[in-house]
Order: C-alpha cells, then structure tokens, then sequence
C-alpha cells in the first residue's frame, strides 16, 4: 500500500512540476495559467515580437492567447464570449518541416511553395476557429464561403458544404505538399495558393457573416526563429500588408 502511495505521490509531483508546459497541455492547463505582466501588450493590435530564453514561458503566453483558453480566462472572471475581444490562433513552426522547403533542386520556387504551406497551416487554425464560432454564435458559414476558400487553397476538386469537410480536405493538401517537397522530381501535381490571400479570403467570410462582429484575429507564431531568412521574409511581408480586420 505504502509503494502505491509513493507511486501516486510521485505522478501528482511529475504532473505538477514536470509536465506543466504549453507544449505538453494537462488538463488542467488554464486552471494553473497565471497571467504575465505583459500579455497586454501581447493583446495590443500591433505585431509584437516576445523574445525570452528556453523556458521561460513563452509557449504557454502564446497559447493563453488562442481563442478557446481566452474564453477560459474570461470566464474564470466571470466574463463570457460577448466580452471576447479578440480571437487568437497559434501556429508552431516545425524545424524539421520548414527546413525541407530549401536545397538545389531549381524545379521548384520555394518562395511559393513555403507561402502556399503557411497559407495551409493558418487555414487549418482558421477552420478551427469557425468551428469553434459557429458552435458559440449560433451563426454558419455558408457553403459557398467555404468553397471559396478551399479554390483561394487550390483544392479545386473541393465538394464539401462544411467547415468539417474543409478541414478535412485541407489537411488533405498539406500532407500532398509535403510529399512533392520531399520528393520533387515526382509526378504529384499541385496548385499553389497566392501568399497571404486564402488567409484574407477566410478571413473576410467570417467578417462578412457576422462571426467575427468586427473583432481583431491574431495569428500567433511560435518558434519563429526555426524559419530560414527567406521564410521570415515572406512572413514579414504578411505582417506589413495586413488591414482590418488584422490577420497578423
């Protein structure tokens, strides 16, 4: 009996003091959370850059900005969705994925391709989020706004009527991506999306149906400093053309 109360103290311990990261969500994540002094200016409609060393919180900062875990927070202060100012979503930069989108192969524009895998990557988070609007507003995106997205996406064999199916399909083309640019020479035809446009286009149809209500979005990226120059770049280049309603 002693041992398995040992073995229990030691899980609460790990579960307490090992575990607690953004990277890692226990369950109780948002309950543990305590506010920085600074996520104010983190909620700023500005870009913002938080720089910090291994560990310092940086993840768990970003990630208390998403739109479900600020809902949390609301609530915890007897707020509700209505009191919502913003809708945040994280993007978490993957070293072993960014990098591949370089090397001598002159078949491909990496430019355009790493602009058309961003464009994927926030529209998944996107996706997310009007899934998570609709269930909180009552409100729907109509078919033909998601369809619009998923041709702004180049999946032009795109037949669904949902946000379900949307997300779907465009993880779908982000593992189509990945294959051609792991494998460049192949036959796997795609049709890349115009940097920063599939982002405005989802963007906009949320707006446009009432389920944003004129409130700011925020992208947040995580690991930043994974990307290549040219990578930055480009994402730089989104920062400097967003307009309201802010994407970046």
């Amino acid at each position: 009996m002693s041992e398995l109360n040992s073995q229990t103290q030691a899980a609460i311990l790990r579960q307490l003091f090992g575990d607690n990261r953004a990277e890692w969500p226990a369950s109780n994540f948002r309950d543990l959370f305590v506010t920085p002094t600074y996520l104010t200016k983190l909620e700023a409609r500005r870009p913002c850059i938080l720089v910090g060393g291994r560990g310092t919180g940086k993840t768990t900062a970003l990630q208390s900005l998403k739109f479900d875990s600020c809902l949390e927070r609301l609530k915890q202060s007897g707020q509700s969705f209505g009191d919502q100012e913003y809708f945040g979503f994280l993007i978490r930069i993957n070293k072993n994925r960014v990098r591949s989108f370089h090397g001598r192969d002159e078949t491909l524009d990496w430019s355009k391709y790493f602009s058309h895998y961003f464009n994927l990557l926030a529209c998944v988070e996107l996706n997310s989020l009007a899934i998570w609007l609709q269930e909180q507003s009552g409100k729907v995106l109509p078919s033909v706004a998601i369809q619009a997205v998923a041709i702004d996406l180049g999946i032009l064999d795109f037949s669904g009527v949902s946000t379900l199916e949307l997300g779907v399909a465009i993880k779908n083309q982000i593992s189509r991506l990945q294959l051609k640019v792991n494998n460049p020479t192949s036959s796997l035809e795609l049709v890349l999306s115009m940097a920063e446009s599939p982002i405005r286009t989802f963007v906009d149809a949320l707006e446009e149906h009432g389920l944003l209500d004129g409130r700011t979005i925020f992208c947040c990226i995580d690991e930043y400093e994974n990307l290549l120059d040219y990578q930055q770049a480009i994402l730089n280049t989104y920062i400097k053309h967003a307009s309201p309603p802010p994407v970046l």
